[in-house]
């Protein structure tokens, strides 16, 4: 299970990116799905296993996030083999 993250700005998606990047967490970048948000043109994409780590995270470094969506296959994000749908 994927958990999808949508921001109020590619400035915090980016900071967001570098942050779980440093801590070691695997996260994949994906264009916003229109059906949930308009803020901001990219999201980001990570397992749900680390959704904990990763809002510990943010709230640290004061990333302002526009949505969390828990289950991101609902909005058309599959990840198997590697491969986004």
């Amino acid at each position: 299970m994927m958990t999808l993250y949508t921001f109020v700005s590619v400035h915090h998606m980016m900071r967001a990116e570098k942050s779980l990047k440093e801590k070691a967490i695997n996260c994949d970048i994906i264009p916003t799905p229109r059906a949930i948000s308009t803020s901001c043109g990219l999201s980001i994409v990570l397992s749900a296993k680390d959704a904990a780590w990763a809002a510990e995270i943010f709230q640290q470094k004061d990333i302002l996030l526009d949505g969390v969506y828990p289950d991101a296959e609902k909005y058309g994000y599959y990840k198997a083999e590697g491969k986004k749908a």
